[in-house]
């Protein structure tokens, strides 16, 4: 039966809340690590392990809830019958959504919360699940209201940190499941399946069920497991030819780095799922036909697992348009051009798990079951280079061409889910950032922060003059690169020039 106490959802706001005030991530992991061992009660764990951590780990669900901050807003301020105005201005200056819908909950005459938690996990589970069908407004509104009946504004504070995937805990999945040994997490970036790892902790059974002395984790198997997403192998930034090839003496290959966007390929039998970088859903329209195209360029594949990149291709010159031109309404303007996948590894072909296999020899089973479909499904290029010299003259090759830059590979190295073992160099990293493109830009507008930097303006709205049109445009957000103090000096002195838009869509600050 899942109605215990260690199942409550107050005791996991509270574990939460321990968790939070914690600032070593060391005592984070030995918090949970204590709680999964004892419970609540100091007499053993007997919540339902997999539910925990899939709430304290929110994003591994992949959920859609179809809620963002405008919207919470706009829905909870009915149910509270509370100007949306007045909670918009406040979750400007605090920056947690959560917060603000927990006050205006305590303040509401029309809908008050409960004096005691009675919610369990498994409840909170169910109703998040239903939330994910719903996209008609007054269906939303209608599960948060019976949210509320049942909730102390606590409680809604948590169930609303879920849905927004931060928990405010400063705790990411690596620090989560570090409580369950040092294998957890590996695992999990291989197999990217939370029951997967949690069966295998040993922590099926209550921890008072367990013999005296045994430990959280037990040894793991690691498993690639078909259309489940595996986080996908990265690139540490390279700053020159010189420290590139102290990593790999005796020679490495070096591929395009394409300026698209990543695609991870599950096929099984006629099955087929897409995930973008962050391990989503990609969407439809960018990868569609590709289930019709792949079965013929791999026709004797069986279930397999790709790592790809999709940009488009200008099918009259053959040139690779830039990165988001792969957008639904920006590709309208590019009238010949077409969706082109280029795939630079294999985890998995013929059912057969290729992650423990040399890059070379991935490569060479690539090389020999595909029938390249010319801009439509093709492999990346590659090229074995075997000192300092022929680097050089690659990059400043791809350079030449405009392309972004290079990802060099170990031909002996592994595919490891998670880790960053291969090496990038773009012009960005060489000679220390000189050779980067740069733009003058000034500040046209400015938003609010959320989190820590909520109350400031942190989010800079850039743009330039354009001569021929005789007006401001746009280019770019800017969010990153200014330390505190200096964020703190940037809000002082744009406030005194600044005035909200006038749009109703827009959440900027603009120059008066």
């Amino acid at each position: 039966m899942w109605k215990i106490e260690d199942n409550r959802l107050f005791v996991f706001t509270n574990v939460c809340e321990k968790v939070a005030k914690e600032s070593s991530y060391l005592n984070k992991a030995k918090i949970l690590k204590d709680f999964f061992e004892h419970g609540s009660s100091h007499t053993g764990f007997n919540g339902d392990l997999l539910v925990w951590t899939r709430m304290l780990i929110p994003s591994d669900s992949q959920r859609v809830y179809n809620l963002q901050n405008k919207q919470m807003l706009k829905l909870f301020s009915r149910l509270f019958n509370t100007d949306p105005q007045k909670m918009q201005h406040e979750l400007e200056q605090n920056g947690d959504i959560s917060e603000v819908l927990s006050k205006y909950f305590r303040l509401s005459a029309k809908l008050a919360p409960q004096s005691t938690s009675s919610l369990y996990l498994q409840e909170v589970d169910e109703l998040l699940e239903e939330l994910t069908k719903l996209t008609k407004e007054d269906e939303q509104s209608e599960l948060l209201r019976q949210l509320c009946n049942q909730s102390t504004s606590s409680d809604l504070k948590t169930v609303v940190r879920i849905i927004k995937q931060d928990l405010r805990m400063n705790a990411k999945a690596s620090h989560v499941l570090a409580a369950f040994g040092p294998t957890a997490y590996p695992t999990y970036q291989a197999t990217r399946n939370l029951q997967s790892v949690v069966e295998q902790v040993g922590l099926k059974v209550p921890s008072t069920n367990r013999k005296t002395g045994a430990g959280l984790m037990c040894p793991i198997e690691r498993k690639v497991k078909i259309m489940t997403p595996i986080s996908p192998m990265l690139a540490n930034a390279c700053n020159s030819v010189e420290e590139a090839f102290k990593k790999c003496p005796n020679g490495l290959f070096s591929e395009i780095k394409y300026d698209g966007e990543r695609v991870q390929i599950h096929k099984q039998g006629n099955e087929f799922r897409f995930f973008s970088r962050n391990l989503k859903p990609v969407m439809e329209h960018k990868i569609k036909r590709f289930k019709e195209f792949i079965p013929q360029a791999f026709p004797c594949s069986g279930d397999m697992i790709l790592d790809s990149e999709i940009l488009l291709v200008d099918t009259m010159t053959n040139d690779l348009l830039p990165f988001g031109t792969l957008g639904a309404h920006k590709k309208k303007k590019f009238q010949n051009a077409v969706i082109c996948l280029f795939v630079f590894d294999c985890m998995l072909f013929k059912g057969e798990v290729l992650t423990d296999l040399s890059f070379q020899d991935r490569r060479k089973i690539l090389e020999d079951n595909i029938k390249p479909l010319k801009s439509y499904v093709q492999l990346s290029e590659i090229h074995f280079l075997k000192n300092k010299n022929e680097l050089a003259l690659m990059v400043a090759k791809v350079l030449k061409a405009h392309l972004e830059g290079v990802v060099l590979k170990d031909p002996c190295g592994t595919y490891q889910p998670g880790k960053r073992g291969w090496i990038k160099v773009k012009k960005d990293y060489l000679y220390q950032g000189q050779m980067a493109d740069s733009a003058d830009l000034v500040v046209l507008g400015a938003s609010y922060g959320s989190g820590r930097k909520g109350g400031v303006l942190s989010i800079f709205l850039m743009g330039c003059f354009d001569n021929r049109d005789f007006l401001w445009k746009t280019v770019t957000r800017v969010h990153t690169g200014l330390d505190d103090n200096a964020r703190l000096e940037m809000h002082d002195e744009l406030l005194k020039l600044m005035e909200r838009s006038k749009s109703t869509s827009s959440t900027y600050l603009v120059f008066v």
